[in-house]
């Protein structure tokens, strides 16, 4: 799956160049999502009790989309590569911190409807993004040690496919403005036992310049 993911993302950056001039946007932005936890131990006496963790994170995005083909007027096949480094902190212990990167290569479908031609225009779109995880990493100790949750110690599954969309506004066929959103689907936990980890609800804002 590595090897897949490596070889869309070349491939998408390719094809980025070869259609600059289709509708090439590059951006940056924000965006946050909740990190869903909860595992299932079997306890004596007890029997199986179930502990949940909704940790809030937050962070950057950066990247770039581009119009590959047109399926009539308005209607568009707008694939992307963005690389996100998203962090989590403890309100109530500032030594407890996760921090997340990962690519996302969304492959949206969109339909544009110029409002005022040439000025103004708004862009729903909607489709699935793929994500692979580069780095999962936490600490209760202020990084002086660090928790490698992608290592066979944890064996957290780097790979989520997300469901979702969102809106832009394209002003003056130069600056673009998103509100997006995504829901994942996978269970990132594979290690021994009952458990599940998933990025839930990650909702983006952003701004790009298009060519």
């Amino acid at each position: 799956m590595k090897k897949l993911i490596i070889t869309l993302a070349i491939a998408l950056a390719a094809c980025t160049a070869a259609f600059a001039q289709k509708g090439l946007s590059v951006g940056v932005g924000y965006q946050s999502y909740t990190l869903h936890q909860d595992y299932t131990i079997t306890l004596p006496i007890l029997g199986d009790v179930t502990t949940n963790a909704d940790d809030a994170f937050g962070g950057v995005y950066a990247g770039a989309s581009f119009q590959l083909f047109s399926f009539g007027p308005g209607i568009n096949f707008i694939p992307g590569l963005y690389f996100s480094a998203t962090n989590y902190k403890d309100s109530d212990d500032s030594d407890n911190q996760m921090k997340q990167s990962f690519i996302g290569l969304p492959l949206y479908f969109s339909y544009k409807l110029d409002l005022v031609p040439g000025t103004l225009a708004i862009e729903p779109f909607v489709g699935p993004t793929l994500s692979y995880g580069l780095s999962f990493k936490g600490t209760a100790d202020n990084w002086t040690n660090t928790t490698d949750f992608y290592s066979d110690d944890y064996d957290f599954k780097p790979f989520n496919i997300a469901v979702g969309g969102g809106i832009a506004l394209d002003i003056v066929d130069m600056i673009r403005v998103n509100v997006g959103y995504n829901y994942y689907l996978l269970n990132l936990y594979g290690g021994d036992g009952k458990g599940n980890v998933n990025r839930n609800g990650a909702l983006s804002f952003g701004v790009a310049y298009m060519f």
